[in-house]
């Protein structure tokens, strides 16, 4: 279980892509994290689940970490992972902006700026 000041840890606002997987459903859905911290995110399009629902979610280079759904808000939920992750794990393989579109129309390079 988690100390109480568990939940003033620091977020760190993102746009990363997750696959959920839940218990009893046919296929592994796609959702955007918007707020992670090492013990939790707050995920997107998350209607379907349910409060006290524990599911495995994939992100950057963390794969199928335990989870627990503890609140929803409109099409948001809070989950709270089972152990502590490493946040640079969780952003990885993540491109946080991409400027290329922009480049290409002012006839420039790309840029790419990563999460780290």
């Amino acid at each position: 279980m988690q100390p109480a000041n568990a939940r003033r840890e620091i977020r760190h606002n993102v746009f990363l892509s997750a696959l959920v997987e839940r218990f009893g459903a046919k296929e592994t859905s796609k959702h955007r994290v918007r707020n992670i911290s090492r013990n939790g995110a707050c995920i997107d399009t998350a209607q379907a689940f349910k409060r006290g629902e524990t599911v495995l979610i994939t992100v950057g280079d963390l794969e199928c970490v335990g989870s627990t759904v503890r609140w929803i808000e409109g099409s948001r939920a809070g989950v709270q992972f089972a152990m502590a992750i490493d946040i640079s794990s969780a952003t990885a393989k993540t491109v946080i902006r991409s400027e290329a579109m922009h480049a290409e129309q002012q006839g420039d390079k790309p840029r790419f700026t990563f999460a780290r």
